[in-house]
């Protein structure tokens, strides 16, 4: 039996059923599923598992255990600094795929896509706007995201 995911910002036909979450196919899907499959064949810890479509034409990933926050907000430096690990070794481990300098970047590492478990974080989910990029695009979103705590597409004020 399967049921409705919590946590994150954008859930609407997520389900985990057994030991697997499945999400509507979208037009990114199959770059998702050749990237993801390339970091497990790589030994890359921090990615979903890249299953399969199911009979529905759903992605089919392996479930990480832990705790997605649903909202943007503060984060530990320790938490951060952590995030900036995984965020490295993904890069470090797509730098060979271009020629130009470019890494996959995941394009949207805040706090709703990242697995924790014990406040640690563990690994990054809802890959669907990856794509090749410069490594800072993921570097200052994720920061940002993680310490501002407003919401996407606000607007960031000085004072």
């Amino acid at each position: 039996m399967g049921g409705n995911l919590k946590g994150g910002r954008s859930t609407q036909g997520v389900v985990k059923i057994g030991n697997t979450v499945r999400r509507p196919a979208k037009e990114s899907s199959l770059f998702v599923s050749e990237m993801l499959t390339f970091l497990e064949e790589k030994g890359c810890p921090y990615s979903q598992r890249f299953i399969g479509f199911d009979e529905q034409g759903r992605e089919v990933y392996e479930y990480i255990e832990g705790v997605v926050q649903t909202e943007v907000g503060e984060m530990t430096i320790a938490q951060l600094e952590e995030i900036m690990r995984i965020l490295r070794t993904i890069h470090d481990t797509t730098a060979e795929l271009t020629e130009n300098g470019d890494v996959l970047c995941h394009h949207d590492a805040s706090p709703c896509n990242i697995v924790f478990r014990n406040g640690v974080p563990v690994a990054l989910i809802d890959w669907d706007k990856c794509s090749f990029g410069k490594r800072w695009e993921d570097i200052i979103f994720s920061m940002w995201s993680s310490i501002n705590g407003a919401p996407p597409n606000s607007e960031i004020i000085f004072e």
